[in-house]
């Protein structure tokens, strides 16, 4: 599979990133806004049959831990720090004094982002070809109505919007740009160690930053669990997909695609027609709620969740992937007041990816058989996704 198969979603994704962006830093002009703010993003990332840091791929392995791994990452822990300090428009150097728990010593660097991205990207992106054809539910057989399907060729940019219509968080979280101290940065991306925990006490400092800034992460706040997924069936007949509940889930999404041609076949477990792109990121406790109740999102309790017959048949493998949400941690100081000194927001979600079909080495733990190099099929697909 090609780069192609995920322009789409990055598109859509990358344009929804700008946005918050420069949602951020309106916020943080008005009236009522906290002077500092702070986030945190934390993800287990994890994939069928891979040991953590089991492939070395660029921006994939062990060892590349880079600012927005959290969003997608090989697999593994990651931590994502974003400062914001109102009248530092160059952002500040500063410090997170972390708990012995994360075993990274004593603090974490946070610097200005000097990474140079620009908030137009997305303008210079190439139009994606062919068409994108988009398949929904959990059941064995495809369901009447289905596929819809977009011809991005033709398509005029309201149709394009009709097509990736749909559910998106709007949450805001770590980002990256002119004004925020980051880490992971070019000064320090340490990966973070499989056993870190977060619980205990944080406190970040810098220039401008209150003394006070300071905050308790409880043990229902730490990395969720890894997703351990399964996803074993041929390409050609129904594959079910089949997971062990996470602690602290919230509820699950699943989306799968791969590529027929020039096609673009996008599968999502939503019972109602839905992309899937605006979910594959962190999504709010009370959006979880509101959204597993319209049967966009699955319940926590789920566990299982067939991908329809013969959707990804004809093409060079798909990969599928397993979002658990999790919860949210939110603090300001003083509490309750309409002008807060500071504010904090931790976000916690697990996400676990599988190669779908090839009679069971799709989800198969350990990996084995042809496809690659190595022996591992999976890494024979991301290869050609990332190269």
């Amino acid at each position: 599979m090609r780069l192609a198969l995920t322009l789409a979603a990055t598109t859509v994704l990358t344009l929804i990133a700008c946005d918050e962006v420069a949602a951020q830093q309106k916020q943080s002009k008005q009236a009522g806004t906290p002077a500092t703010q702070y986030w945190m993003d934390v993800a287990t990332h994890s994939m069928a049959g891979m040991p953590a840091g089991g492939f070395g791929m660029p921006g994939m392995g062990a060892g590349s831990n880079h600012f927005g791994a959290t969003r997608g990452g090989g697999p593994g822990k990651y931590v994502d720090l974003s400062l914001l300090v109102r009248g530092k428009p160059a952002g500040v150097d500063g410090t997170h004094a972390i708990p012995s728990g994360m075993a990274m010593g004593a603090s974490l660097p946070l610097r200005p982002d000097s990474s140079g991205r620009s908030e137009s990207g997305p303008e210079s992106m190439e139009r994606p070809k062919g068409r994108l054809v988009l398949y929904w539910g959990c059941d064995v057989n495809v369901r009447a109505g289905q596929p819809r399907i977009l011809d991005m060729r033709t398509a005029t940019p309201a149709q394009i919007g009709a097509a990736f219509s749909g559910k998106y968080t709007g949450a805001r979280g770590a980002r990256s740009g002119p004004g925020y101290s980051i880490w992971p940065n070019r000064e320090n991306s340490r990966q973070v160690p499989g056993n870190a925990s977060l619980v205990g006490e944080h406190r970040v400092s810098g220039d401008g930053v209150p003394a006070s800034l300071a905050f308790s992460v409880p043990a229902s706040h730490d990395f969720m669990p890894a997703v351990d997924v399964t996803a074993k069936g041929a390409l050609g007949g129904s594959i079910p997909m089949e997971w062990r509940t996470v602690s602290g889930a919230t509820g699950y999404f699943a989306h799968a695609t791969g590529q027929k041609g020039d096609d673009m076949i996008i599968w999502t477990s939503s019972e109602v027609p839905d992309a899937g792109f605006g979910l594959l990121d962190y999504v709010s406790p009370g959006q979880v709620e509101r959204w597993t109740r319209e049967r966009v999102v699955m319940p926590a309790a789920a566990n299982r969740c067939a991908v329809p017959t013969g959707i990804f048949a004809g093409t060079d493998g798909a990969i599928a992937r397993l979002v658990a949400y999790g919860p949210e941690l939110g603090r300001t100081h003083p509490p309750g007041t309409q002008s807060p000194e500071w504010s904090v927001r931790l976000r916690v979600w697990s996400t676990g990816m599988a190669l779908l079909g090839d009679e069971g080495r799709g989800g198969r733990r350990g990996g084995g058989g042809g496809g690659g190099s190595d022996g591992n099929p999976l890494n024979s697909i991301l290869r050609g996704i990332f190269r």
